[in-house]
């Protein structure tokens, strides 16, 4: 199949700064090659797609089992131009997509698809054991969908929360207002799909837990930026396919870099970067934010952010020390310990957004 036909994004997973054709080895499905996808990725293929006079399928994936390529949330799209070739499909969901809309003329759309996992592609796909997906797919044409699509390219563009609804019996899609909800919803009537911007990791300093960190988080699907004035520091940074940004970490972060789908963890102890970072950080909206030190030096650093003006009912929010406390001693330990903590954090998050 041709590497710009077929795409697919893990919802939570997004790390391909505005390049669908990079593509990740595990987590994007029916293309393998260096990168991630998000939802957003597949939306603009879509449109792409849908500009180039070409229909389309997209599958939402409902149910999966744990460990399977692609958790719920999950987007997947083919173009009619797309030529069908099994060797470059690598998850079993992008093999169900292809075979549904194979040799589909004629079908009503959108179709519930619900599949249990049989041994032999639990070998094709190393899969770890047996599990069931469940998919819905839809069909789009040029005529009809694209406004819809345009519309969702522009929201999550501009990193807006947004509500996907598709009806199930006349196929029309349409954009509602953010709501508490799971992220993925069916009834007889309808499917309805939250579509979150990327979640967002701003880190601040660079060094060697700051790059242990960076693969982690982009291994997660976090869109990952490092903000590092000090060109001493910036000249060692090497990792690609992380954003750095060479300027004040506080203006930094006022721009942009940390709304309510990202985060902030300081890993530097220069008090001209740490400080004013976290002053802006704590002012924000940024779902965690932490910073190293020990509880001693935890302690001063809360007393001289309050002093600063930071209020006390902000305070608690700054995770200092930072990360789960497992005895971490090297970079790795430590990175892995912020991660985990971070994770959790959004986690917790997202499940209370569905019982609120």
């Amino acid at each position: 199949m041709a590497r710009s036909e077929l795409r697919s994004a893990q919802a939570s997973a997004a790390a391909a700064e505005g390049d669908p054709q990079r593509l990740g080895p595990r987590h994007s499905g029916p293309v393998c090659s260096a990168g991630r996808t998000t939802n957003l990725d597949v939306i603009d293929a879509v449109v792409g797609w849908l500009e180039a006079g070409h229909g389309c399928w997209l599958a939402t994936v409902v149910e999966n089992t744990p460990g399977m390529a692609c958790p719920p949330g999950t987007l997947l799209g083919i173009s009619d131009a797309a030529e069908k070739d099994d060797g470059q499909i690598c998850n079993l969901e992008a093999e169900l997509l292809q075979r549904s809309c194979t040799g589909a003329s004629g079908q009503n759309w959108p179709q519930l698809i619900e599949h249990t996992v049989v041994a032999d592609e639990q070998a094709k796909y190393c899969l770890a054991g047996p599990g069931r997906t469940v998919l819905v797919i839809e069909r789009h044409e040029a005529a009809g969908s694209l406004e819809h699509f345009r519309g969702l390219q522009e929201g999550l563009g501009r990193r807006e929360r947004l509500i996907r609804r598709v009806d199930r019996v006349s196929g029309s899609a349409s954009i509602e207002q953010p709501r508490p909800m799971a992220l993925v919803e069916l009834d007889a009537a309808a499917l309805w799909h939250k579509l979150d911007p990327t979640t967002r990791l701003t880190i601040v300093g660079a060094g060697e837990i700051a790059r242990v960190l960076a693969l982690f988080a982009s291994a997660c699907g976090l869109d990952v930026t490092l903000v590092e004035p000090r060109q001493a520091f910036a000249r060692c940074w090497g990792e690609t396919g992380v954003k750095l940004e060479q300027r004040d970490p506080a203006d930094a972060l006022a721009s942009g870099l940390a709304d309510a789908c990202s985060a902030v963890v300081v890993l530097t102890d220069a008090p001209e970067l740490e400080h004013p970072a976290l002053v802006t950080a704590l002012q924000s909206s940024a779902f965690y934010i932490g910073a190293l030190g020990t509880r001693q030096s935890a302690a001063l650093r809360r007393q001289r952010l309050f002093e600063a003006g930071v209020g006390k009912n902000q305070l608690p929010r700054l995770h200092s020390p930072i990360g789960f406390e497992i005895g971490s001693e090297t970079p790795a330990e430590i990175a892995a310990a912020i991660m985990a903590q971070l994770l959790a954090e959004r986690h917790r998050l997202m499940r209370r957004a569905v019982s609120l």
